[in-house]
């Protein structure tokens, strides 16, 4: 009888059913238990019914009942009460938001019982940290959401999951959903927008209470036929892939792809930006052997302001053609090769394409810094103002740099890979500007110290958009 009671009442707060028979029957139990919950369940009555007693009188009692609950049961928990975002009923925890620093506590609520009436679970940890195996236990929840967590497979404690009816794994970098998906047989939501999903098992069809699945923006280049055995609404999404078509079994829902992305788009654009960075360098090739003039800068030598323009250009073009190539990999896995790995070793090689391409360049923005910071010897024609233009230059770069970053970057993740492209793009900035300044010949430092902060932004512009390639979905 007892359990017939808790389930009813399980059943009831859950689908936020309000049942008197049912909330009495189980104040009871509680009052067996000395759990203050049943006089809390008690006034939730009265406070619901037709004629309730004067409110004020209701809730003094239920503030300090409340206070009682917390001192009984979560007492330990309250450092936490900040950082986890909790839904109650009747005072037991029905949803539940939490980080990986708060595992060890849910883990307590789970064991102590303080979880049997929770419904939905949002998950937000570090990808460099294991799931705890505990979350098997979870085996009564409604739904799950993992989102924006970097995952590259489905948890396997999923699989234990066999009442789930929501399931939400959107902006992770899954590549392929398993085939005992089919064993949530109570699904009727399942989210995997923004993943890097190649296909989806025939499997799928075999959940038959599904009827929204949102695969968007993903890399599908078919959806397979068992999909027609589904009455799915028209809240599905499959656009945004690569489907050309659907197969005529599955046209017999009336299932629409929505618009679709272009298979050759992305590499084509970073062919088209190869092109470009290697017409830049048969310019520079071009100004090494046949426009550099002497006298110019520094006076009396071989160097010339046109030559280190057209460094600049093909600098800066290479800054922008590394983030297309690092793009491509954000939907190709190597084997034994985290994506930050393939970041850095892909900086590596365009930097020290950069420093070999002409080696003199880097010696001569190494003299100009050691002329106008360490106040050595100048090798480098010196204008007194032209120190103050890097200043400007250079903080106009890293605070916007900073500022636009702090709000793009959401994850460790992806503080790991800006924090690897930052500090190339920074490499490109602290070589660029002073080039910049070297071969300024204007007489004006109004125009001089206008000029500077442009240049700043455009390698401000450079870096945002190469982090942006880099981390986007």
């Amino acid at each position: 009888m007892k359990s017939l009671i808790e389930t009813k009442f399980h059943e009831d707060i859950i689908n936020d059913i309000f049942d008197p028979d049912t909330l009495m029957a189980y104040s009871g139990i509680l009052k067996q238990q000395n759990d203050p919950r049943a006089e809390i369940i008690e006034i939730e009555i009265e406070l619901q019914s037709d004629k309730p007693k004067d409110t004020k009188y209701l809730f003094a009692p239920k503030h300090q009942l409340v206070n009682e609950v917390i001192e009984k049961y979560y007492i330990w928990l309250q450092d936490n009460f900040g950082d986890m975002h909790i839904e109650w009923r009747c005072w037991f925890i029905l949803d539940l938001e939490i980080t990986s620093s708060d595992f060890d506590s849910v883990k307590k609520l789970l064991f102590s019982g303080e979880l049997k009436f929770l419904r939905s679970l949002e998950i937000e940890y570090d990808e460099n940290e294991q799931l705890p195996r505990w979350l098997e236990e979870l085996t009564h929840i409604k739904e799950l959401e993992l989102s924006n967590n970097h995952l590259n497979a489905v948890p396997d404690f999923v699989r234990c999951l066999a009442q789930l009816t929501r399931l939400d794994l959107h902006s992770n970098e899954i590549t392929n959903i398993p085939d005992w998906i089919c064993e949530l047989k109570h699904l009727t939501y399942i989210n995997l927008d923004y993943n890097r999903l190649v296909q989806l098992p025939e499997s799928i069809g075999k959940l038959l209470d599904l009827k929204t699945i949102l695969v968007a923006s993903n890399r599908l280049s078919h959806i397979p036929k068992s999909i027609a055995q589904l009455n799915l609404s028209h809240e599905s999404d499959f656009s945004l892939n690569y489907i050309s078509k659907l197969h005529e079994t599955v046209n017999l829902r009336n299932i629409e792809i929505g618009p679709q992305k272009f298979r050759f788009i992305r590499p084509l654009m970073t062919l088209c930006y190869l092109v470009i960075v290697l017409v830049a360098a048969k310019v520079l090739y071009a100004s090494t052997f046949y426009i550099r003039k002497p006298g110019i800068v520094p006076e009396g030598d071989d160097y010339s302001g046109p030559w280190i323009v057209a460094f600049i250009v093909y600098v800066t073009l290479v800054g922008k053609f590394t983030s297309r190539i690092i793009s491509q990999f954000k939907y190709r896995k190597i084997e034994k090769l985290s994506y930050p790995t393939i970041i850095t070793i892909i900086v590596i090689v365009m930097t020290l394409l950069l420093i070999f391409t002409d080696i003199t360049f880097y010696k001569l923005i190494l003299d100009y810094y050691q002329c106008e910071i360490l106040n050595n010897e100048c090798q480098v024609s010196s204008i007194k103002y032209r120190p103050y233009l890097l200043f400007i230059a250079l903080m106009t770069y890293f605070p916007l740099c900073t500022i636009h970053l702090y709000h793009i970057v959401k994850s460790k993740h992806e503080l790991k890979v800006s924090s690897i492209l930052g500090l190339f793009y920074s490499f490109i900035a602290l070589t660029t500007l002073p080039a910049f300044i070297m071969v300024l010949q204007f007489p004006s430092e109004f125009v001089s110290t206008i000029f500077m902060p442009m240049l700043a932004f455009w390698i401000y512009y450079i870096s945002v958009g190469g982090v942006k390639d880099a981390i986007s979905r």
